[in-house]
């Protein structure tokens, strides 16, 4: 899999580390087994500040006829419930193509 990312100078200190390890395995799990299927597996993952947002961005290859069999989504809603705690929005999208996965998430003294 080609993997780019672009990590900026964020500071995510006030995440709990088992919250930071639900939303980055999860996702980045997700990513691997999609891209793997694909012909040209890629991820392009960008985490950065924008105003008073940490965004973070999570791109792969996909395919839309994958679909796990018995798979009821459960790690993204895990990513959702996770997002949420921390008064975050969560927005997925399927392409013919790729999948995207954006995250924002106000600094702590926007809360």
């Amino acid at each position: 899999i080609a993997v780019t990312a672009e990590i900026g100078d964020v500071d995510l200190s006030e995440i709990k580390d088992v919250d930071i390890t639900t939303i980055f395995a999860n996702l980045l799990d997700n990513a691997i087994e999609a891209a793997e299927a694909t012909a040209s597996p890629y991820m392009k993952l960008k985490i950065q500040e924008v105003h008073s947002f940490r965004v973070i961005s999570l791109v792969n290859s996909s395919s839309l006829e994958r679909k796990k069999s018995g798979h009821m989504g459960l790690g993204l809603e895990n990513v959702r419930h996770t997002v949420e705690k921390y008064s975050g929005t969560i927005n997925w999208e399927q392409f013919p193509h790729k999948f995207q996965t954006s995250i924002l998430l106000p600094r702590k003294e926007n809360l």
